[in-house]
C-alpha cells in the first residue's frame, strides 16, 4: 500500500503566497486611490480637469449605465498628459505613487 504524503504544506505555502498577494495588491491599490486623490484636489492643475477626474470618480462608483465616468477620466487624462505632464509626475512623485 503506498503511502499519500501529507498535503498540509503544500497547503500553507499556497496560503502564504496568496497572502503576499493581497498585501502587494491592496499596496498598489492604496497607492492609485492616493494618486487619484491628488489628481483631484491638487490646485496646479486647472479647476475643470478637477472637477472632470471628481465627477468622473463619483460616477465609477455609481451604477451609471451611460459610459460617462469613461468618456470623462479619458477626457481629463488625455488633457493632463498632454498639457501637464511635469505638474502629474510632480504630484504622483509627492504622493508616493511613483514605483521605485
Amino acid at each position: 500500500m503506498t503511502r499519500l504524503l501529507p498535503y498540509w504544506p503544500y497547503l500553507a505555502a499556497l496560503l502564504l503566497a496568496c497572502a503576499a498577494l493581497a498585501l502587494a495588491f491592496r499596496s498598489r491599490v492604496m497607492r492609485l486611490v492616493r494618486v487619484a486623490k491628488a489628481l483631484s484636489t491638487d490646485k496646479r492643475l486647472p479647476v475643470g480637469v478637477r472637477w472632470m477626474f471628481r465627477i468622473g470618480l463619483v460616477a465609477k462608483c455609481l451604477p451609471v449605465d451611460f459610459g460617462v465616468d469613461e468618456v470623462l477620466l479619458g477626457l481629463a487624462s488625455v488633457i493632463v498628459l498632454v498639457f501637464y505632464r511635469d505638474e502629474v509626475r510632480a504630484i504622483v512623485r509627492e504622493t508616493g505613487g511613483a514605483s521605485s
